[in-house]
């Protein structure tokens, strides 16, 4: 198409004007196409690159999973038995009884253990795998006066690890075993046994990255008529010879250290009788011919006195097979007085008898006796304050003098081991062999 010269008519340049804006609009729609036909490919071919490099969905919750995970130790079976980590704070120990044997503890347990990394992928929601409940089971008490989970099983962060964390308060009385021979000076280890699983499965340890395995609250546990000595934790597991089925039983122990109060006993009990020992000297005033009745009565009442004392002394302590200190010296005192009242009887027959006067032995037995009582109370309160110090300073010996294993069970055989009778054709006796 030709361009319009200056000598055309104004109609000609008008539309030579139009058709040269129609082209100029042609052209800019054309750009406009190529460029987002350029566009739309382009996106097409980052969108199928980035179809095939991104992962499925599934994948990416697994790896978002993993990424949420805490970091730390897991456990898993092949590392063994599970290891419960128990952290003690006593709270109440009273009620301590010397007659019936028993003391009544109470204690917060707080108690952590390795997860599993299921369980830790589940965050808990599943529980578990370890049995907190059917576990801490308190073996030597007789009446459980209150058990109360009260932190349920969770995970929670335990010095930047997640573990599980559970606590549980128990109250109990505890059946012991008290050794009374020094009495009112001696010195007791009460004893508190918890007991789980097989020692093969799980076993108890201390808390780990904590210095405190087991703490007392004193202002709590006051025990005004003993003294504090210490305590001790024992983590350790039962004799299989005691399971019927060889197993060894993962057990906690804790031992109190306590010393008895004995100035109650001394002042009340122990002066009186010391007291009437020194009495036993009065009756060798009165001539043992002539005032026989007299000298007599004085000694029977001071022997029926101290029965009486002994008898007091009983009503306090366990009917034990071996004698205490305090009933050893009203025992002694006893003796003291029947020798004098033999001695007495024995001057007065001779001198009935045969007529002879024998109170020159009177005056020796006198002298002998009265020397007898003071070395007697020497002695005495020598070996007291010995034993005061060695039962005192029992704990820090070495543990195996206060905790040891059980005594030997007594197991009834079934087999030929034991010892079988037949009494008729539906009765059968098995009997122990000790």
């Amino acid at each position: 198409m030709r361009n319009p010269t200056c000598d055309e008519s104004p109609e000609s340049t008008e539309m030579m004007a139009a058709w040269q804006h129609f082209n100029n609009q042609s052209t800019i729609i054309g750009a406009l196409n190529s460029a987002s036909a350029g566009l739309v490919n382009q996106h097409r071919e980052e969108h199928t690159k980035d179809q095939n490099s991104m992962p499925s969905s599934k994948m990416r919750d697994d790896a978002a999973s993993e990424s949420r995970l805490p970091t730390g130790r897991t456990w898993k079976p092949s590392d063994g038995p599970r290891k419960i980590e128990v952290s003690i704070t006593v709270q109440s120990v009273e009620n301590i009884c010397t007659t019936e044997e028993t003391v009544e503890v109470g204690m917060l347990l707080d108690v952590f253990w390795l997860a599993t990394i299921e369980e830790l992928k589940a965050q808990g929601s599943e529980g578990s795998s370890w049995g907190f409940h059917g576990n801490f089971q308190t073996v030597n008490a007789i009446v459980d006066n209150e058990r109360e989970v009260r932190k349920e099983p969770q995970l929670k962060y335990v010095r930047d690890e997640m573990k599980w964390y559970a606590q549980v308060w128990i109250s109990s009385k505890f059946k012991q075993s008290f050794d009374i021979r020094h009495f009112p000076f001696d010195s007791q280890q009460l004893v508190v046994r918890f007991e789980m699983g097989n020692m093969k499965d799980m076993r108890y340890v201390p808390p780990e990255g904590q210095g405190t395995v087991c703490s007392i609250e004193r202002e709590l546990c006051p025990c005004s008529d003993w003294t504090w000595r210490g305590a001790s934790v024992v983590m350790t597991g039962t004799d299989p010879a005691l399971s019927k089925q060889g197993n060894s039983y993962a057990q906690l122990i804790v031992v109190f250290h306590l010393a008895r109060v004995w100035e109650p006993y001394f002042y009340r009990i122990g002066v009186f009788v010391i007291l009437l020992i020194w009495s036993s000297i009065t009756p060798f005033v009165l001539d043992p011919i002539e005032d026989y009745a007299d000298r007599m009565g004085i000694v029977w009442t001071i022997l029926l006195t101290q029965v009486a004392f002994q008898l007091t002394i009983q009503g306090s302590l366990p009917m034990a097979r071996h004698m205490s200190l305090l009933e050893v010296l009203v025992m002694v005192s006893i003796v003291f007085i029947f020798l004098v009242a033999f001695e007495t009887s024995l001057v007065k027959g001779v001198h009935y008898k045969f007529s002879k006067d024998w109170t020159a032995l009177d005056d020796i037995s006198f002298i002998v006796h009265s020397v007898s009582v003071v070395l007697f109370h020497i002695f005495g309160a020598w070996y007291c304050y010995s034993v005061r110090i060695s039962t005192s300073q029992k704990n820090k010996q070495d543990p195996c003098v206060w905790t040891g294993k059980p005594q030997k069970n007594i197991q009834v055989q079934s087999q030929a081991t034991g010892s079988t009778r037949s009494i008729d054709d539906s009765t059968m006796v098995y009997s122990s062999v000790m």
